[in-house]
C-alpha cells in the first residue's frame, strides 16, 4: 500500500509533449481535474497550447502521477522575457501537502535557469490565487471571468 504521507515527490522535467511516455497520465490528470471535477470542456482544458512550443513537469509519488504543469513563453510578451505557467493540476487527495509547491519550484528553477526570463505569469483561478501569493506572486489586473470560473493574473518577478 502506497504512504500518502510520504512527502518525497519525484519530479520529472522539463520535457516536450512528443518526447513524453507521460502524456497518457497527464492527460488523464487534467481531465479528471478540469473536466470532472471543475465542469470544464475538454476544448477548454486542452487548447491549442498543448503542442512543441512548451514543456511539461510531473510528480510521482511512488509510481503515482500526482501533480503537472506545462510552461511556455508568455504569448502577450512583446520581448520574450515573461514566461507562464500553466495547467497546474494536483490530485484532489493530495492537495494542501505541499506537492503543488514542488511542482511550482521545479517549473521555477527551469525558467530561471534560461536566463532569458525576468517574470513568471500564471492566470489563477480566484480560490488559489492564496496559494500563489504564498509562492511569492502578486494579483495584478482585475478578476476575469474565464470559461466561467473567476481568475486573476499573478506574476513574479525574478
Amino acid at each position: 500500500m502506497k504512504n500518502k504521507m510520504d512527502r518525497s515527490l519525484s519530479i520529472i522535467g522539463p520535457f516536450k509533449k512528443s518526447q513524453s511516455k507521460y502524456w497518457k497520465q497527464i492527460y488523464e490528470l487534467r481531465y479528471n481535474i478540469a473536466i470532472v471535477e471543475q465542469q470544464i470542456s475538454k476544448q477548454d482544458e486542452f487548447d491549442d497550447s498543448d503542442n512543441e512550443n512548451c514543456c511539461y513537469f510531473v510528480g510521482f509519488l511512488c509510481d503515482e502521477l500526482i501533480a503537472t504543469c506545462r510552461v511556455e513563453n508568455d504569448s502577450e510578451s512583446t520581448d520574450g522575457s515573461v514566461a507562464r505557467i500553466e495547467r497546474v493540476a494536483v490530485k484532489k487527495e493530495y492537495r494542501s501537502r505541499g506537492f503543488g509547491r514542488n511542482i511550482i519550484d521545479a517549473a521555477e528553477d527551469y525558467i530561471r535557469m534560461q536566463k532569458k526570463y525576468k517574470k513568471i505569469t500564471i492566470t489563477s483561478q480566484l480560490q488559489a490565487s492564496k496559494f500563489y501569493a504564498k509562492l511569492g506572486y502578486s494579483q495584478f489586473g482585475e478578476i476575469k471571468i474565464i470559461i466561467g470560473i473567476p481568475h486573476i493574473e499573478m506574476i513574479k518577478l525574478i
